[in-house]
């Protein structure tokens, strides 16, 4: 049996066998329990299970497991519960944890059905909001892995252990564990072999083992996956819905073969990127195409130009201002070739390092970046260009790493995606809009980020954030209505001019301070003079009507210095950090 502790949630996110868990103030929250194991105890386990099933009896095998062993009604938990998971039962435009009463597990599917009482992270959307508040009493069905069992239960005879080790090993069974098309395989088979396998690859993910962009683009994957299972099971039912001495629709026995070629391919790719050999040969691959299209690269390699859909006269007009845009584009012949494609992702398919992407007004849907992901530039022409994410696109919708340039864009990541995240090189911002998703900009490790004109709205997470060891200029920017909006670490090298941050619910600014430093010092320092001192420049910025306009935290989270939420105005030159008339003196003796 695995290890049990209680812990404290509020807002829920999900490791191996655990509930990770952050702060929030909208109510007491109850403490989630939580069980973990060694991995070699887990992989016994799923095994023992499992029990070498095959794919198409699994779902029974595991209804089986559960109820023999959970407790069948009678105990409390949270539902974590996306927008798209949501849909079905209180259509939420955004996602919410709500305590619910358990009045029964089913026999027969992965299913429970629950009373809802109240909500535990509230969202923001009064539509949100009052769809709660009228489901409050409300029994429904809803899928066993999205429940997470609180610590404190009013039954004092209920075996909460045990419960919790239950559906944490059906939640992380289907979550890495289980692949889509393994029910179109004849052969596969959860033995201990298979089990150990894909939780290695579990671990070297989770380890940083696999690169970033293998392990996003292996999400990806499994995401599409889901999604064209889904729909192969839903044209199946429709089929079998219908008379039995009726005609077959020959567009569904179609549309059923290219989903089971679809499914193929993205097992083929997979299989392909999980393989440390194959993955090698992959990437010796790509190296060779990129060699091959170095003498294309010598001579220009053409713009791609991408354009769905308009009439001529406004395609006339969106081309008349390509020269302009050329000419403001840095050491790119004048006299360069164009080639059209119709979609966004067609044409970084086709393209290489260093490329350059046009798009024209309208919504262009991204998947993955390909290989201009280590360098290019993606430009808009135009007014209203869009770059949107969708359910297969990974975590991250705009993953780079590279020298990189984006301009003149609204980028919309999905729910609970990561806009933009820059890994390596420098990356230039200008004139984009980002709005939604988790986080907006995310800058990691020996990276530079020069950012400007660019507004960041509405993250249910943070609007920017700066790990240590980047480097950032924003310049006439916004990060508004998110949690947090700007968020970076000591180490990191921020400035700021005539920027906006404000209307975050949380925080303004939040800077994360190094694990043990002394940082109660900060209390008796003004706020203007404290930002001033943690910024490398700080002119003409404004930063009100948060919840709390700037915070300074340590890393372990424990112990805050903040200022308090009045309206905070800055109009001054910010001096270098440890001069003798600085006034940052203080900060020698922090750590």
């Amino acid at each position: 049996m695995a290890d049990t502790n209680p812990e404290q949630v509020c807002v829920l996110s999900k490791t191996e066998g655990s509930t990770k868990v952050t702060d929030q103030e909208d109510t007491e929250t109850p403490e989630v329990f939580t069980v973990t194991w060694m991995p070699d105890d887990h992989i016994s386990e799923l095994t023992y299970i499992l029990q070498g099933s095959p794919a198409d009896r699994v779902e029974r095998v595991l209804v089986h497991y559960v109820e023999g062993s959970i407790e069948p009604a009678g105990w409390r938990a949270i539902w974590s519960v996306t927008a798209r998971q949501s849909s079905s039962f209180l259509n939420l435009y955004h996602c919410a944890d709500i305590l619910v009463d358990v009045v029964n597990v089913s026999h027969e599917k992965l299913l429970a059905d629950v009373t809802i009482l109240d909500p535990i992270k509230i969202p923001s959307s009064e539509h949100d909001q009052q769809l709660i508040k009228q489901a409050k009493g409300t029994v429904i069905s809803i899928p066993l892995m999205q429940l997470y069992p609180i610590a404190d239960q009013e039954n004092c005879l209920i075996d909460i252990n045990t419960t919790t080790e239950v559906v944490e090993q059906v939640r992380f069974f289907y979550e890495h564990i289980w692949r889509a098309w393994d029910l179109e395989e004849e052969n596969i088979c959860y033995t201990s072999s298979l089990i150990a396998a894909r939780f290695k690859l579990y671990q070297d993910i989770e380890n940083g083992i696999i690169p970033a962009a293998v392990a996003s683009e292996l999400r990806s994957l499994v995401k599409k996956a889901l999604s064209v299972r889904q729909e192969i099971e839903r044209i199946e039912a429709l089929t079998e819905s219908e008379d039995p001495d009726s005609d077959v629709d020959q567009r569904d026995v179609v549309q059923l073969i290219k989903l089971h070629q679809q499914m193929e391919k993205l097992r083929s790719r997979y299989d392909s990127l999980q393989d440390p050999v194959l993955r090698m040969l992959s990437r010796d691959q790509q190296d060779i195409e990129w060699f091959e299209c170095q003498d294309k690269k010598k001579k220009g390699s053409p713009i791609k130009i991408v354009v769905d859909s308009m009439t001529c006269t406004e395609l006339a007009l969106e081309m008349a201002k390509l020269p302009d845009l050329i000419k403001s584009l840095k050491k790119v012949p004048e006299d360069i070739s164009c080639q059209s494609f119709p979609t966004l992702q067609l044409a970084l398919d086709e393209s290489m390092k260093g490329d350059i992407i046009v798009l024209l007004s309208g919504t262009h849907s991204l998947q993955h970046l390909g290989l201009i992901s280590y360098g290019g530039i993606i430009v808009g022409l135009g007014d209203n260009v869009v770059i949107e994410g969708s359910e297969g696109t990974g975590d991250v919708l705009i993953d780079t790493n590279g020298d990189f340039v984006l301009q003149n864009l609204t980028i919309r990541p999905s729910e609970g995606q990561v806009g933009i995240a820059h890994h390596k090189g420098n990356i230039k911002l200008s004139d984009i809009c980002l709005k939604g998703g988790k986080d907006g900009v995310l800058g990691i490790g020996s990276t530079e980020s020069d950012i400007e004109r660019t507004v960041v709205q509405d993250c249910s997470g943070t609007g920017m954030i700066f790990r240590e060891g980047t480097r950032v200029s924003l310049s006439g920017c916004t990060v508004t209505k998110c949690d947090i909006g700007l968020q970076f670490e000591e180490q990191a090298k921020v400035s700021l001019t005539r920027t906006n941050i404000k209307n975050n619910s949380s925080y303004g600014v939040h800077v994360v301070w190094p694990e043990g430093s002394n940082i109660s010092r900060f209390d008796t320092i003004p706020q203007t003079e404290l930002l001033e001192c943690l910024s490398q420049e700080f002119e003409e910025n404004v930063i009100e009507n948060n919840g709390i306009n700037v915070a300074v935290v340590t890393a372990e989270g424990k112990g805050d210095t903040h200022a308090s939420p009045s309206r905070f105005t800055a109009l001054r030159h910010h001096h270098s950090r440890g001069s003798m008339d600085s006034g940052c003196d203080f900060l020698d003796n922090v750590s």
